[in-house]
């Protein structure tokens, strides 16, 4: 199990006599499967049972079977999507989803409600990630290997260097290796979070639309702010491993790809509505950086950067703006023109009671 997986299990301590201990162990290396040993007087050790005396009757119903599961099939669509990380002098500086980072370009996922797709993920990473849809359910099809560093060569081609502000997907069949590998026995249900191994293809079948087979959710799926994708170890969704997807209504996606359009619009009119700050580019960032925000009026804003313990580093802005959408450049230095050392630095927006704030990575 990953983080951000759940499991149903069944126990039975019956034959123990009370005073019988067990320990749920994690035998995981960090990062699975190749990096660290855990410690096993710490991280080794999950959770204690202890069997007790009982207090009545044992009224427990265990099923003979596990309830079947039927099988989606029939994809109307199949998407290639990519997991990436940037690397530094010292190990990776960014993680990212189709090369992009959260807030670059327009969402490239946009399935149609009620409909099933085939999500092909493939892992250049070094890791393993759990990767997790909001809203939906999914099952594993299958797995595949596939040669990752010819595939790579292709996606950066087709992409250039990352964070990118688009996605051109590459197929992978070219670049696979031997025979798909079928789920283990407790991935064939379903789930709203899979494995992503290193070095593989990723097969789901996601269906948009409630897991209990209802004909439509029991609200608009359809409405803002949409949903998102995003791999749950904690570090990598923080930076950046994660992309929003929106729903499209099944009469808006027979009318075609014009008649979506309205919805990239709305989402920037909205935009402005509210006071909103936006992820710096290029991240992580060699030298100097932009920054944009939005309010939605006329209003006073500070624009700070600090460090990670908190010392303000320097202040990019202090001013009356107009409404809209603005754009502040950070050159890297701090209020005294030094050049500020490498790291992670978070920028503050603050105006109108509203305080935002984002990470930035220098390197």
């Amino acid at each position: 199990m990953a983080p951000g997986e759940r499991a149903e299990v069944v126990i039975d301590f019956s034959a123990y006599p009370p005073g019988t201990e067990f320990i749920l162990k994690n035998t995981a290396k960090a990062p699975f499967p190749n990096g660290e040993s855990v410690d096993p007087q710490t991280t080794g050790q999950v959770m204690l049972f202890r069997v007790v005396p009982s207090t009545g009757t044992d009224a427990s119903v265990v099923p003979s079977t596990l309830t079947s599961v039927t099988r989606l099939q029939n994809p109307t669509v199949t998407r290639v999507m990519t997991l990436n990380e940037q690397q530094g002098a010292t190990g990776p500086v960014g993680a990212f989803l189709n090369g992009m980072s959260f807030h670059e370009g327009e969402a490239t996922e946009l399935p149609t409600l009620g409909t099933t797709e085939m999500w092909e993920i493939v892992n250049l990473t070094g890791d393993t990630h759990p990767i997790h849809l909001h809203l939906v359910q999914f099952q594993m099809l299958n797995r595949q290997k596939f040669n990752a560093k010819k595939y790579e060569q292709a996606f950066t081609t087709a992409n250039g260097l990352m964070p990118a502000t688009s996605y051109a997907p590459v197929a992978p069949k070219p670049y696979l290796k031997g025979s798909a590998i079928q789920p283990d026995p407790n991935e064939r249900g379903w789930k709203d979070t899979f494995r992503m191994n290193p070095g593989e293809v990723t097969r789901v079948l996601v269906r948009f639309a409630p897991q209990d087979e209802s004909e439509e959710f029991a609200f608009d799926a359809t409405a803002e702010p949409g949903y998102v994708w995003h791999c749950h170890i904690l570090e990598h969704e923080e930076n950046d491993m994660m992309r929003p997807y929106y729903l499209v209504a099944p009469s808006i996606a027979a009318a075609g790809a014009s008649a979506v359009a309205p919805r990239s619009a709305e989402r920037a009119e909205a935009a402005v509505a509210r006071v909103e700050l936006g992820q710096n580019r290029p991240n992580p960032a060699a030298g100097s950086m932009e920054i944009d925000f939005a309010l939605p009026r006329a209003a006073h804003a500070e624009l700070r950067v600090y460090d990670v313990l908190g010392r303000e580093v320097r202040t990019l802005a202090d001013r009356e703006f107009a409404a809209g959408r603005s754009t502040i450049t950070w050159d890297g230095t701090d209020d005294a023109g030094r050049r500020a050392p490498k790291g992670i630095y978070l920028y503050r927006l603050r105006s109108e009671a509203v305080v935002l704030t984002k990470r930035a990575v220098v390197f």
